[in-house]
Order: structure tokens, then C-alpha cells, then sequence
């Protein structure tokens, strides 16, 4: 299983949407590297018009690792093999992390608190590759969502230059206590941005 220093999203799964062409065009360089920005840098309100800038806290390139299990037989002080209550040899597991060589270029952005009232927000993407955008998935309250404004549903994913929307629900209540935390990246992984979220309440 693949994973990622510093940044790791187990057991994501999305569906792509394949299309079928009588004549193939040329698709583009592939030797010419991902690129993913913000043009503007910011969420825009549909509400207020209020842009909420982005702001790197830091970036850095982070590298691929992928892993293998070694199992090996325990030896007592004596070098002699352990034998287990179930009279079978006691065998250790051990996982090996190695480096594939693969990098990617991280950012992570700084904190956005948004207001209280509901709100929907587009954010404009520059790209010259596919992209994803994983639905946040909250341990207490969803109150953020992706939103696709011409399906009414989530926007998971995109390619090229595009728009994504994301919506927030009314908070009554004080400051949410669980932030929301957005990835944005191509799918190649090459790029990626981490966003977080969060929300003043009406009793702040």
C-alpha cells in the first residue's frame, strides 16, 4: 500500500467517468510535469461577495514510500527458536517502509474561518491535469460540503482549469469545535493542497 510522508488518506476510493470518441485527438504532452493553483487565491461568497484569501503556511516536496512485511522466527537469549502455548514456532512481523523515488510538492494552507450563516463559496482551479476533491467526512457535525452547482450533488473531481464549490450550513451555536479539512490534488498525486476550515457561530 502506497502512502505519503507527512500526508496519508487511507482507503479513498473515486469514480471517474470515462468517455468514449470515434476519433482520438491528441491528449497533450505527458512528459510536461502536473500542475495545480488558484486563480484567485481565494473562496469566493456567493452571499456577501466577501473573498477569503489563501494563505501557504508552508510547502514542501514529500516522498512516496510503499512497504512489505518480513516475517522472522523469534530466538530465546540462547538462540534457540521460541515456542508458543499452542506448541508453534512464535514468528515476528515486522513492516518494511522503503523510498520509490516518487515525489510530490505539498502545501499547507492556513486556517479560513468562515461565517456563520450559510454560505456557498467557488474557488477558481488552474490545472493542465486531472484533479480531485474528496468529500471532507467529519467525525461530529457535516457542515461542510462539496457542492456542484450544475448537478446539485458533491464535486469530487475535475480536469484543467475548473471551478470548485463548496457550501456551509447555518451555525447557530458558538465556534465549530471540529474543523473542516479540504485536500485538493492531481491524480497523479503530484500536487497537492491541504485546506482547513472553520466556522464562527452566532453565540460567539
Amino acid at each position: 500500500m502506497k502512502k505519503l510522508l507527512l500526508f496519508a488518506m487511507a482507503g479513498l476510493c473515486l469514480c471517474g467517468v470515462v468517455g468514449c470518441e470515434e476519433e482520438y485527438e491528441n491528449p497533450g504532452d505527458f512528459n510536461l510535469k502536473a500542475t495545480l493553483g488558484f486563480s484567485p487565491a481565494s473562496a469566493l461568497s456567493k452571499v456577501d461577495g466577501i473573498a477569503y484569501d489563501f494563505k501557504v503556511l508552508r510547502e514542501m516536496d514529500t516522498a512516496f514510500v510503499s512497504s512489505y512485511t518480513k516475517n522472522d522466527t523469534t530466538f530465546d537469549a540462547n538462540g534457540e527458536p521460541v515456542i508458543g502455548p499452542d506448541g508453534q514456532l512464535v514468528i515476528s512481523v515486522d513492516t518494511i517502509y522503503f523510498k520509490t523515488g516518487k515525489v510530490a510538492h505539498f502545501y499547507e494552507m492556513d486556517t479560513i474561518v468562515l461565517p456563520s450563516y450559510a454560505d456557498t463559496f467557488t474557488v477558481h482551479i488552474t490545472s493542465n491535469a486531472l484533479w480531485k476533491a474528496p468529500q471532507f467526512k467529519p467525525k461530529k457535525t457535516q457542515w461542510f460540503f462539496n457542492y456542484n452547482l450544475k448537478t446539485d450533488g458533491t464535486s469530487l473531481f475535475g480536469g484543467g482549469d475548473g471551478y470548485f464549490y463548496f457550501r456551509t450550513t447555518r451555525n447557530k451555536n458558538k465556534k465549530r469545535s471540529e474543523p473542516a479539512e479540504q485536500f485538493i490534488f492531481t491524480s497523479d498525486s503530484s500536487v497537492m493542497y491541504h485546506f482547513v476550515f472553520g466556522q464562527v457561530g452566532e453565540k460567539d
